[in-house]
């Protein structure tokens, strides 16, 4: 005997790896271009998923359509980029299915793993000359991200495409990566199908081939219908089969990785032989087929010179061996072997080979079908994942987004908006957005609106406000986008809500800071400016233009020095002044100035260095102030000072003063009386010890630093702080004390002086009034008033501040005139206010109230009830003076105005969904009874294939005597038991789907059947149900106990059907065994009628609670027959009465079931009118 090798050309599923993975490459390309660094690999995988040059598949073009919708776009692509071109997949809003590479933006995208955006294209250089920016499609924008693979190869891009430069912020990159991702995961499971259909094909191909080869086929064809379970198990069975076939006592399903050879499945009479053992591939007869790729045979080994040394043949003497390899996905696997320790009689022959490789390429199937189920798997688990996070995108985005009817109604809001506007989800869908749009921005808002649906416009961006749901404003940013379907008809507004109220709220604060700044700065009788550290003038005052007589260019952007008002002695002093406040130190000294017309005088001169956080000086601030008066007051002092000493002792204010030191220098005969003592040259930590000073509790002694003598020593201005003195021999004194410090002509500190006045007795008195108006102050809080108090003599209004806070003005914008509350009432209510006024002052109402609207300061109108009262009047009845609360009522307006337009929303609302009912009836009778047709026709052909059986069992009578046993009995398994087994399932598919179709054509005639409103007695209808149930009730032993019932306006026959289904799930539904036992009684309330039926039964699982109204579905511990849709005809039935079904139990104890009947008779309720409550 020989060997015989065979060696063939590779099938598709025997090629090598690199022949599976080569890819085409490009010759020469026409211009240069950047290549990622896996060019070849990628377009190797772009090869094995088979998508260039293919037909649109609607997959792929629902996703660009999305994306062009969701971002607002002309243009938007899934493209593959290929060796010298890029084709487009999907393409919507161009004309053209693929361009050259070299001038694609995708080219670019590809080469990093991160979303890329072109905001301008003009701008950037690398695309600012490329032919589709300077000529057709005209690009400026361009956002793409790329198409990645799980091996992280990039195949292209799903890209956006503008004629307009825009923004692309980071929820946007982030929802165009989630869009790459459902391109790649449509793409996965395209693969997976295609691949899963070219398997099957395979598959088929060679189940024809079965059929048509010799005996061992029809053998094994008749061993491989039997097997059953997974792929270990159907291994098994082609090993066994395998065995049999070529007379072999061994067969082996191997792994091979590397140098390492692994059992997977194995039948063989060896019992060391077990699935899992580890060979190395060097000591098997397989590695000449790992080797060569190709089918091997060996008839007798030991006749082998070459292979006599061979460590298998040593161990276990195999002298015949037939193995090939197995190919899963393009990729070597592992080998099919079967080894006999007998050589062959005969060699084995070109049908042995061809059997073997089949059985192998089938073996290789269901592996390789094993690994695509579990691939698939995990591409539907990533789809899952990653519509997910399209969800999360819209519902967790850090901004409002909303989608918006073309009428203004909210149809979908996020989390944030409902945050941003104070609004359950619920709340704003129940409004539209014209609701609470501030009445100054909603027609500039409308207007954009009707732009968009015009097509004037595509988006649209604007400040505005919106009203939160606590009254408050709230501006935000709003960017919003129009979806049309396919014909152009507008679905809905995308809108983005971005809270700007802070930053609206920063500018006003900055404007009104700048105002200030300029008031104060421009104001004041000092010379002040602003320099840069260096010197150069930045800013000068009003008061230093005007003495200087310059104007404003002569001095900015100039040095200081350099200013003509300075005496030319005097200029190099400055220039150094200003040098060493750029330094850091603060700089100060007299000089004389020259201003307009000849003026000349002295001034206290400063320059005050700023310095930023990390104390570098980055501002100069000079400034001076006039002190010629000064100098010649000096010269009055001395002579003043007798005098002022004999006015201060004349004072009732105590007058107390010190040095620089704290040396106490002056006690006035007023402050010699309030302390009972004179002065004494104490230091300042004994001053409040020794001369009783307390603070204003008059209980805590004060500290050195709360002493207002020591705060205007050390630089304070204390005004009218109050203290108390309570010297032990005298009576307790409260005091203001107002001081400062005060200098000499040279700006040297001289000492502080502190005025007090005693306010005793006026303290006691304001305790009085202020425990009076604590409590008048409680009650108006508790009431949220605002206050209003008017002089008829001065015309004098005066208002409290909830008054002003309610209007939104501070209190110094409120005038308190008679003319200013007029000013605020709404011209159309001003004659009912005066006249309700007038009224009220005539005698005529006990007091005066009306309803106005009052403007607030942002312009917007606030509802007021006025409730007042006339409290003085002259001797001769003339009114004085009177007295009034005003509450804010608009949000209760508001809610009047919301409730009407809420109304007339629903009436609308209730007639869309009545149509759409009426719809759904229909089409459920269509469906239903279009169902039943196919059913006559599968009825008949189950009876002709009954038929066909008899004809197949008398043939296989007569023909059984020729058949081998093994083929006979297997033939016989399926003529007598398994093919009628099947007639019976299909039999019973066939019935049970005729009865569902009966049900939804019944369920759809309930809301066809006009239904006649009539008294109906519940208590006869329901004995009359029982009569017909009396069978059952006897058989079970069930007692039934009947409460009187009431009669209802309602349907008779539909009462009766109601009635006949719920007592018959309680009798159907009790416990064997168990004596039986169901209640029945009614309720009446002003509402309607309640009624209940209560039994002993099995009960219902909670799970199953609310599904048991399905149709369909029946209670999980359900036994009996039935079809599920009983309890769904009934609660339809009480739907169109307006009424509602519903259901308490409890697992094996029992079961309540109750409905219920409004007391509107004669109404015929609709599915319609039940979801608009």
């Amino acid at each position: 005997m020989f060997d015989l090798r065979r060696t063939r050309a590779p099938s598709p599923h025997h090629r090598r790896p690199e022949a599976i993975f080569s890819s085409r490459s490009g010759s020469c390309l026409p211009m240069s271009f950047p290549l990622p660094t896996d060019e070849a690999g990628r377009l190797a995988a772009l090869e094995r998923y088979d998508t260039l040059d293919t037909p649109p598949e609607e997959s792929f073009d629902r996703i660009a359509r999305l994306a062009r919708r969701l971002f607002d776009v002309p243009i938007a692509l899934v493209s593959f980029v290929h060796t010298d071109r890029q084709w487009f997949k999907a393409c919507t809003g161009l004309d053209v299915h693929e361009t050259p590479r070299h001038v694609s933006f995708c080219t670019y995208t590809i080469l990093s793993p991160e979303v890329m955006v072109v905001e301008d294209a003009t701008a950037d250089p690398r695309f600012a000359a490329n032919p589709l920016v300077t000529g057709a499609p005209g690009i400026r924008f361009y956002a793409g991200a790329p198409l990645t693979t799980k091996e992280g190869h990039r195949l292209g891009t799903i890209c956006l495409i503008d004629q307009q430069p825009r923004r692309f912020d980071a929820a946007d990159r982030a929802a165009l990566a989630d869009l790459a991702a459902m391109v790649m995961d449509t793409l996965e499971l395209r693969q997976e199908l295609r691949e899963r259909a070219l398997i099957e094909a395979e598959r088929s191909r060679h189940a024809r081939l079965l059929e048509t080869s010799n005996e061992n086929l029809h053998r094994l064809h008749q061993v491989l219908t039997h097997a059953s379970g997974g792929v270990q198990e159907q291994m098994q069975a082609y090993l066994r089969a395998g065995c049999r076939i070529f007379g072999m006592s061994t067969g082996i399903v191997s792994r091979v990785e590397g140098d390492t050879y692994t059992v997977l499945a194995v039948e063989s009479p060896f019992e060391a032989l077990q699935p899992g053992l580890v060979f190395p591939l060097g000591e098997t007869y397989c590695a000449a087929v790992i080797r060569d790729g190709c089918t091997i045979g060996y008839t007798h080994v030991g006749r082998m010179e070459e292979m006599c040394e061979h460590p298998v043949y040593q161990a276990m003497k195999l002298e015949s061996y037939l193995s090939t390899p197995l190919i899963v996905d393009g990729t070597l696997y592992g080998t099919l072997n079967f080894t006999s320790t007998e050589p062959r009689a005969q060699e084995f022959t070109d049908q042995d080979f061809n059997l073997i490789e089949l059985m192998a390429q089938s073996i290789s199937r269901m592996i390789a079908l094993e690994d695509h189920d579990h691939t698939r798997r995990q591409v539907e688990a990533a789809l899952r994942e990653s519509e997910e996070r399209f969800r999360q995108a819209f519902d967790f985005a850090a901004i409002g987004m909303a989608l918006v009817g073309p009428d203004g109604r909210w149809l979908k809001v996020n989390r944030a908006v409902c945050d941003l506007l104070g609004y359950t989800e619920d709340e704003l869908l129940r409004i539209d957005f014209q609701t609470i749009t501030h009445p100054d921005d909603l027609e500039a808002d409308l207007d954009l609106v009707r732009q968009m649906l015009d097509g004037t416009i595509q988006t649209y961006q604007m400040e505005k406000r919106y009203f939160h749901k606590n009254g408050a404003i709230v501006w935000a940013l709003l960017s919003v986008s129009l979806v049309r379907d396919h014909d152009g008809t507008p679905l809905y507004f995308i809108s983005q809500i971005q809270d700007i109220t802070e930053r609206k709220q920063a500018e006003a604060a900055l404007k009104e800071s700048e105002r200030r700044f300029r008031a104060i700065f421009n104001s004041t009788f000092q010379f002040i400016g602003l320099m840069a550290p260096g010197g150069t003038m930045l800013e000068a005052n009003e008061t230093l233009l005007t003495f200087t007589g310059l104007a404003p260019e002569q001095i900015i952007g100039k040095p200081l020095q350099e200013i003509p008002w300075w005496p030319p002695e005097m200029r190099e002093r400055i220039r150094e002044a200003v040098a060493q406040a750029g330094r850091g130190t603060f700089v100060r000294f007299d000089l004389e100035v020259h201003g307009a017309h000849g003026r000349r005088e002295i001034i206290d001169f400063s320059i005050n260095p700023v310095r930023d956080e990390n104390g570098r000086v980055v501002l100069l601030i000079p400034e001076g102030r006039v002190i010629s008066e000064v100098v010649a007051v000096r010269k009055h002092l001395e002579r003043a000072h007798r005098f002022t000493e004999a006015l201060l002792d004349s004072l009732e204010v105590g007058i107390v003063a010190c040095d620089a030191d704290g040396t106490l220098t002056l006690f006035n005969t007023a402050a010699r009386r309030f302390h009972g003592m004179e002065a004494s040259p104490l230091p300042p930590e004994q001053w409040a010890e020794h001369f009783d000073l307390y603070h204003a509790d008059g209980r805590t002694l004060m500290a050195k630093e709360d002493v207002p003598l020591f705060r205007a020593l050390h630089g304070g201005t204390v005004h009218n702080a109050e203290m108390v003195i309570a010297p032990a021999n005298l009576p307790a004194r409260t005091l203001l004390a107002s001081g400062r410090s005060f200098f000499d002509g040279n700006g040297n500190k001289l000492g502080a002086v502190v005025a007090m006045t005693d306010i005793t007795e006026r303290k006691q008195a304001e305790q009085a009034l202020r425990a009076s108006e604590e409590r008048l102050a409680m009650a108006v809080d508790a009431a949220d008033l605002g206050l209003w108090d008017l002089d008829f003599t001065t015309g004098r209004h005066i208002v409290n501040e909830r008054w002003v806070r309610m209007l939104g003005y501070t209190a110094e914008e409120v005038e308190p005139t008679l003319a200013f509350f007029e000013r605020h009432v709404h011209p159309d209510d001003r004659a009912r206010v005066r006249e309700a006024l007038d009224r009220h002052l005539a005698g005529e109402t006990e007091r005066m109230q009306t309803e106005m609207r009052l403007r607030a300061r942002d312009g917007s109108w606030r509802w007021i009830l006025d409730m007042g009262k006339l409290v003085t009047r002259t001797p001769n009845g003339e009114p004085l003076r009177a007295v009034g609360v005003h509450l804010d009522i608009t949000e209760r307006k508001q809610a009047e105005a919301a409730l009407k337009r809420l109304n007339a929303a629903l009436t609308r609302r209730n007639a869309d969904l009545q149509a759409a009912n009426e719809d759904i009836k229909r089409f459920a009778y269509i469906v239903s009874h279009d169902l039943r047709a196919p059913l006559v026709n599968l009825r008949g052909f189950t009876e002709e294939l009954s038929m066909a059986i008899g004809t197949l069992r008398d043939a296989f009578a007569t023909a059984a005597p020729t058949l081998d046993e093994s083929r006979r009995e297997a033939v016989r398994l399926a003529l007598e038991e398994d093919i009628p087994e099947a007639m019976q399932f299909i039999q019973a598919a066939i019935d049970r789907m005729d009865q569902d179709t009966r049900a939804v054509l019944h369920l759809s005639r309930i809301g066809r059947r006009e239904l006649t409103f009539e008294p109906v007695d519940m208590d006869a209808l329901t004995r009359r149900v029982l009569a017909t149930l009396a069978h059952q009730i006897e058989a079970q032993h069930i007692t039934v106990e009947i409460e009187p019932l009431p009669v209802v306006q309602a349907d008779a026959v539909s009462m009766e059907q109601v009635m006949s289904n719920l007592l018959g799930n309680a009798i159907r539904y009790m416990v064997p065994g168990r004596p039986g036992h169901i209640r029945i009684r009614a309720e009446r309330t002003e509402e309607g009628t309640t009624f209940a039926i209560e039994d002993n039964g099995r009960g219902i699982p909670e799970q199953d609670l609310e599904r048991v109204f399905d149709l369909f579905r029946r209670g999980s511990n359900t036994t009996s027959e039935g079809e599920g849709m009983g309890l769904a005809y009934a609660r339809k039935i009480l739907q169109r009465h307006g009424g509602s079904l519903w259901c308490h139990s409890t697992l094996h104890q029992g079961s309540t079931f109750f409905f219920s009947l409004p007391s509107d008779p004669g109404h015929e309720w609709t599915s319609t009118d039940l979801s608009a409550d």
